[in-house]
């Protein structure tokens, strides 16, 4: 009994095919795997830019009489929210609208523990963007009368 299989031309021409379908996927894959690194890079990198001076340059001051502390804002970037680490985002600090460059805000009322403040500025839509590296620490007032 005679077996008979492919001829070696056929054979090598499966091969070649299956080996050029095989790049092509992989190569598609491999594009699209980049794309997406390269644009979350693009983005972080952005960020970044966006929370370093002098884009995002602000001082946050206390006012131990008053009880209140105020927010500067310095950088060209406006600041929308101010949050306070301990804690949550409080009333005065909730800003009601952007604090632009060059603007000042009070706030209320002083947190009673030492507390760092990170400001957040304005992402694509209503996107908020937390920039952690540009960080002011807000010293609590002496307690007085004990």
């Amino acid at each position: 009994m005679k077996k008979k299989g492919i001829s070696p031309l056929i054979a090598t021409v499966l091969l070649i095919g299956f080996t050029v379908a095989l790049v092509l996927v992989v190569t598609t894959w491999g594009t699209d795997y980049l794309k997406d690194i390269l644009s979350g890079t693009e983005k972080s990198t952005d960020i970044a830019l966006k929370c370093s001076p002098p884009y995002l340059e602000f001082d946050v001051r206390e006012d131990c009489e008053a009880g209140t502390f105020t927010i500067m804002n310095r950088g060209i970037n406006s600041i929308v929210q101010l949050k306070l680490i301990p804690g949550e985002f409080i009333g005065g600090v909730s800003l009601e609208t952007p604090l632009v460059s060059g603007d000042v805000t009070a706030a209320e009322p002083m947190p009673i523990e030492p507390t760092e403040a990170i400001a957040y500025i304005a992402g694509e839509g209503e996107e908020m963007i937390p920039c952690a590296q540009a960080v002011q620490n807000i010293e609590i007032c002496p307690v007085t009368g004990l």
